[in-house]
């Protein structure tokens, strides 16, 4: 069983630059990270929202791509973006 913990996680730009240890050994990476957000859905799916609506994952593109994906949609009446927008937290959680 491998074991795998961070050290260090950081984002700059559309990239997550990781550090840690993987089975004694010391890793670097970069990523290009996708971010996954939620949108309202009218089917039943297994992601609800804290008010109990269905929500459907989206992946906008990159960092980037997702904050625009966010900021256009942010004034639009009966259209809310749910997820995070810290995108190191949820490549920690995508990954470790």
């Amino acid at each position: 069983m491998s074991k795998t913990f961070y050290t260090d996680v950081t984002r700059k730009s559309n990239k997550i630059f990781a550090r840690g240890y993987r089975d004694g050994r010391r890793f670097e990476k970069a990523v290009t990270y996708r971010p996954t957000l939620y949108v309202s859905s009218p089917d039943k799916t297994e992601f609800k929202s804290m008010k109990g609506k269905y929500l459907a994952p989206i992946e906008p593109g990159t960092i980037w791509e997702c904050q625009q994906f966010i900021e256009k949609y942010k004034d639009v009446d009966g259209f809310d973006v749910y997820g995070t927008d810290r995108w190191d937290h949820q490549f920690i959680q995508d990954y470790f």
